[in-house]
């Protein structure tokens, strides 16, 4: 919890992806009745995107760490009516700054929307003034205006984790911010140039899922399935390789998305749609699964640095990738499967689906688990973060 003065205080804001599914699957568990405290952790159980894998991981290497998730409203609410100010003038400032969001809402036509930003940026601040942390780590897109940072700079030390097809707001600077966390190599070289406190970070495996997937035993109810992002500008190229793989009446192929794509574009595509999904459901999906499919954004430039990754080998399911360079400096050989386009993709999924490849393919999938969690586990890999935070 933020304020223990023996440890140095790190703050976590980020969004669920997806926010709706991770709305429903609380409002499914009745976590409505929960105290915020409860509400978070159940919340964080869940695995929505990042959930609390870097905090956690920062936390076990002897950080005093809290996360919000800041695109769930309930979340948000429980939040704002846990943390309370002590002075009676910071009261009555909040109460005034409430209504002048409200106030202001009014008269700009789209009500919901200004209120719901105005507010959560109101409690974001509120929360960062009860607890004064000394390092706030927002992983965009948060979608704040970076001079609301400017307020905080006094008493914390502010790092953004920048991800690859992240839209950034309008006036967004970089600069504002005391260190800049990404995923991308020519990210991390531009930061650099500009003299920013950069650090290339590698997404890792959490030992938390690892292992609880690594004891739970399933049939495979799917032979093909993909993930993601489909039908749109930028996932152009996947979705034309996914729409040539679902044509194929010899391919059980099925996938899960936010949502389904156009089908007069992509009609293969659109009759294999299976609904959304996100967090423990999606592993639990992959883990039912022979093979995952793992295609990238077209703005990654082939480079495989994508969530999907580590999600798929964490529970020890068969990743089938697009061809990506970098891979073969992560990972051994013998355990990369790659595809470099629409036929080779097809005719690797006949290979992997024959019954006689099945023990290779599940011996493959389970080494290449356990390399990832020696080699990548988030007590690892946020060892980058920590040497960022030791030298802002």
């Amino acid at each position: 919890m933020i304020n223990n003065s023996d440890k140095k205080t790190v703050l976590y804001l980020d969004n669920a992806f997806p926010k709706e599914w991770l709305e429903s699957r609380m409002k499914l568990l009745n976590a409505e009745s929960l105290d915020f405290q409860d509400y978070r952790t159940l919340a964080n159980k869940q695995r929505a995107y990042l959930s609390d894998y870097i905090p956690y991981a920062l936390e076990k290497k002897g950080f005093d760490t809290f996360n919000i998730i800041c695109d769930n409203q309930l979340f948000l609410k429980k939040a704002n009516n846990f943390f309370k100010f002590k002075n009676i003038n910071d009261k009555l400032k909040f109460a005034i700054k409430e209504l002048v969001i409200l106030i202001s809402s009014f008269c700009t036509g789209s009500f919901s929307k200004e209120y719901y930003y105005g507010r959560r940026k109101l409690i974001i601040e509120k929360i960062i003034r009860i607890t004064e942390p000394q390092i706030i780590i927002v992983r965009e897109p948060l979608s704040i205006d970076t001079n609301f940072w400017k307020r905080f700079k006094n008493k914390s030390k502010i790092l953004v984790y920048i991800g690859v097809n992240t839209k950034q707001i309008k006036n967004w600077n970089p600069f504002i911010y005391d260190g800049v966390i990404t995923i991308i190599p020519i990210f991390y070289e531009f930061f650099k140039t500009q003299g920013i406190s950069t650090t290339l970070f590698q997404i890792g495996i959490d030992r938390r899922v690892f292992e609880e997937f690594k004891l739970n035993k399933v049939d495979k109810k799917y032979d093909v399935i993909f993930i993601g992002y489909l039908g749109n500008r930028y996932n152009e190229l996947k979705s034309s390789i996914l729409e040539y793989v679902a044509s194929k009446n010899e391919i059980d192929f099925k996938w899960w998305g936010p949502e389904n794509t156009n089908p007069k574009v992509y009609p293969n595509l659109y009759e294999s749609y299976m609904g959304l999904t996100g967090g423990q459901d999606m592993l639990e999906i992959m883990k039912e699964s022979k093979i995952v499919l793992n295609l990238y954004v077209d703005t990654a430039n082939g480079v495989a640095v994508n969530m999907r990754t580590s999600e798929i080998i964490s529970v020890g399911t068969f990743p089938l990738f697009m061809y990506a360079d970098n891979l073969k400096y992560i990972f051994p050989e013998e355990y990369l499967n790659m595809f470099v386009d629409k036929e080779d993709c097809v005719n690797k999924i006949k290979y992997w689906l024959d019954n006689s490849n099945e023990q290779n393919r599940e011996k493959i999938a389970s080494e290449l688990a356990q390399f990832a969690i020696s080699e990548f586990s988030y007590e690892k890999t946020v060892d980058k973060i920590i040497d960022l935070i030791e030298t802002i």
